[in-house]
């Protein structure tokens, strides 16, 4: 984890090619994990509609509770 100001006097003076190789590489290193766990998930139906249908019912929950927080606001 570099600041900007750490990136801008590592890549000062060096071709744009030179920052992409390794702005790519910090991308796939970042996003590698996120599609190794897409993929497992998508090997197993089941499993991901578990996750979805939890996911929504905690959204439900979650947007009721605000919803009605709001509507006693407004009454």
């Amino acid at each position: 984890d570099k600041t900007i100001q750490e990136v801008l006097r590592e890549f000062t003076g060096a071709s744009f090619s030179t920052f992409k190789l390794a702005l790519t590489e910090i991308i796939v290193s970042i996003l590698g994990p996120i599609r190794t766990e897409i993929l497992k998930l998508l090997q197993d139906p089941v499993m991901l509609d578990a996750c979805l249908k939890e996911g929504k019912e905690r959204a439900c929950r979650l947007s009721e509770k605000n919803l009605r927080e709001i509507q006693k606001s407004f009454a």
